[in-house]
C-alpha cells in the first residue's frame, strides 16, 4: 500500500497544479454531459430497461403469469407472446385483448423475427428486442414509462482538469489483436483490436488496446479509482482515430460509465487485463447511485 500511495503522489501533486480550463473546452464538456443525459433517459438509452431474460432452445413462453417460461413484470399480459428459438426466431401472438406489435404492426401467426434483420416488438409503454450475447438470445426489456426516467440523473464528476486531456500514439497490431472479453453477465467473446494506444503520465507509459465502433477507438478500462470513487467494473472512452502522425488524443474527462452503473439489466463489456491502468485516473464520471437504490 505505501509503495502504491508512493507511485500516486507524483501524479496527483502534478495534475492538482493546473490552470484555470479554457472556457470554450469547458463549455464542449458541459454540452457532452448533457448529450450523455439526454440519451441515456431517450428510448435508445438505458435508463428504461425493465428485464433481461434469456431464452432456452425451442419454444419460450412469455407473460407476467408464473408459468411462463420468461416471467415479464406483472402489468404486462398473463401471456404475450411465445418465442421460438431456431435459426430464426417465430414470434406468435397469444394475448387476445391486446396484440403485440411488431414495427408497430399487428404481429400474425408465425412471424419469423431473425436477430440479423432486428424489429422492435412493443406492447403499450413496453418495447422488447432480441439480443445477441456470444452464443445466447436475450429478451431485453424496456418501458418508456419507467419511473426513474423522471427522477434526477445528476451524474458526479470529478473536477474538469485539461491536463487529463492526453497526447498519445497509435501502435497498430498487424494483423489486428483479437481480444477475448467478459461481459457482466459473465459471457465471453471475441473484439478485434487494431492496434495500442501509448500515452505518459507524469514520465510513465502505459497503453490501452481499443476496439473500434464506427470510426472511432472503443476503449474499456479500469483504474485504481474503481470501487471507491468511481464505478467497481470501470469505465469506458471514446477517441477519435490518428491524426497523419499516428497522434491520438485521449480526453479523460470523457471517461465515462457503463450503462450497469444505470440499471441492473445491462450487458456491460469488462476491461481485458491489460487494460486495467496501476494508476488513479481522477477525471471523468465517479459513481453513480439511484435515490430509490441500496447504496
Amino acid at each position: 500500500m505505501q509503495r502504491l500511495l508512493y507511485l500516486l503522489i507524483p501524479a496527483l501533486v502534478t495534475l492538482s497544479c493546473q490552470i484555470k480550463p479554457d472556457p470554450v473546452y469547458v463549455d464542449g464538456l458541459m454540452k457532452w454531459r448533457q448529450e450523455r443525459v439526454d440519451f441515456l433517459k431517450s428510448e435508445e438509452g438505458f435508463v428504461n430497461l425493465a428485464g433481461l431474460y434469456w431464452f432456452n432452445r425451442g419454444k419460450n413462453k412469455i407473460g407476467s403469469a408464473q408459468e411462463n417460461d420468461i416471467v415479464l413484470p406483472e402489468d404486462l399480459p398473463e401471456q404475450l407472446a411465445t418465442i421460438e428459438w431456431v435459426e430464426n426466431l417465430a414470434i406468435i401472438s397469444d394475448s387476445q385483448d391486446q396484440k403485440l406489435l411488431i414495427n408497430g404492426l399487428e404481429a400474425s401467426l408465425d412471424t419469423i423475427y431473425g436477430v440479423d434483420q432486428p424489429k422492435t416488438l412493443s406492447w403499450k409503454s413496453y418495447r422488447f428486442y432480441v439480443i445477441k450475447r456470444a452464443d445466447k438470445l436475450g429478451l431485453r426489456v424496456k418501458n418508456l414509462e419507467h419511473p426513474r426516467l423522471v427522477q434526477p440523473l445528476d451524474i458526479p464528476y470529478y473536477e474538469i482538469n485539461e491536463d487529463w486531456k492526453i497526447e498519445g500514439r497509435f501502435e497498430p497490431y498487424d494483423p489486428p489483436k483479437t481480444l477475448m472479453i467478459q461481459n457482466i453477465v459473465g459471457l465471453t467473446y471475441p473484439v478485434e483490436s487494431p492496434g495500442r494506444l501509448i500515452f505518459e503520465i507524469n514520465g510513465h507509459t502505459y497503453s490501452l488496446d481499443p476496439s473500434m465502433n464506427g470510426e472511432k477507438f472503443y476503449i474499456t478500462f479500469g483504474d485504481n479509482t474503481n470501487g471507491e470513487e468511481t464505478y467497481g467494473a470501470g469505465r469506458y472512452l471514446y477517441a477519435d482515430p490518428p491524426d497523419a502522425n499516428g497522434i491520438v488524443v485521449l480526453d479523460f474527462n470523457k471517461a465515462y460509465n457503463p450503462p450497469c452503473a444505470f440499471t441492473e439489466y445491462a450487458t456491460c463489456p469488462l476491461p481485458p487485463s491489460q487494460n486495467k491502468l496501476p494508476i488513479a485516473i481522477t477525471a471523468g464520471e465517479k459513481s453513480f447511485h439511484w435515490e430509490d437504490a441500496e447504496h
